[in-house]
């Protein structure tokens, strides 16, 4: 849903798609027979991320425009009942799907990747409020057999008030996201089969560069709000309109 993900990515998928296939698995997860609910700290109301049944978002980035949906399915994942988010881009008829649950203070997104060659589940903790606000956490991708991608989170606001397309919200907190990237030891061990040492030199140096950082604004009963890149405009997404249940 957040498009750290799946904007990050598309740089990592051009890279091995030129040394392999790049092929994308299905975005729903098989769901585990058993699990324990999220324990909520807070009604769906006084949440950062409401999930309420059939609550919608409205979306508009740079070149792009979608809509998000609490459908109302749940599903187990990792022992973990999570709530199914549907994201459907104005350009297309093929939703994708995505699983967020709330654990106290924190708020994490289950989802897949455009280089999820195992077919196993990415967790990302999109926000924790335990920490002190500045205080960073890492979630780790290795869900792929090509790529470790960490994706580095802090708090960095509490009690701001954020005007987004001519809307004013009070009770916003801001979270800034920072997405690296480096081949795994073991696809560079296939690499070398076929590829010179400053072949794959060159090939690590471009993508232990890359880095991709944004800020993502969360209004209190209403949820993502906007998100703001200095690393490229393509991140930039601002909330057109929501209707939470």
């Amino acid at each position: 849903m957040l498009k750290s993900i799946k904007v990050s990515f598309v740089f990592i998928c051009v890279i091995v798609s030129l040394l392999s296939s790049c092929k994308k698995k299905s975005s729903d997860p098989t769901p585990s027979t058993s699990g324990s609910s999220p324990v909520l700290s807070a009604t769906q109301a006084n949440s950062y991320f409401p999930l309420t049944t059939n609550s919608t978002w409205s979306y508009k980035g740079a070149s792009f425009s979608y809509t998000v949906t609490v459908t109302g399915s749940t599903k187990v994942i990792n022992g973990i009942t999570c709530y199914q988010i549907k994201e459907l881009a104005d350009t297309s008829n093929t939703p994708t799907y995505s699983y967020v649950y709330q654990t106290g203070n924190k708020y994490y997104e289950i989802s897949y990747n455009e280089l999820n060659v195992g077919g196993t589940p990415f967790t990302l903790k999109m926000i924790d409020l335990d920490l002190a606000v500045g205080s960073n956490w890492v979630s780790y991708d290795t869900s792929n057999q090509y790529t470790l991608v960490s994706y580095t989170g802090q708090v960095t606001g509490t009690g701001l008030t954020r005007t987004v397309n001519g809307i004013t919200y009070n009770n916003v907190i801001s979270v800034q996201q920072t997405t690296s990237a480096a081949f795994t030891p073991a696809y560079i061990a296939t690499l070398s089969t076929y590829l010179s040492p400053s072949e794959i030199q060159s090939l690590e140096s471009s993508l232990s560069t890359y880095s991709a950082s944004q800020v993502t604004y969360f209004a209190l009963g209403v949820g993502f709000i906007e998100q703001t890149s200095t690393t490229t405009s393509a991140l930039d997404v601002q909330l057109i309109s929501s209707s939470v249940k």
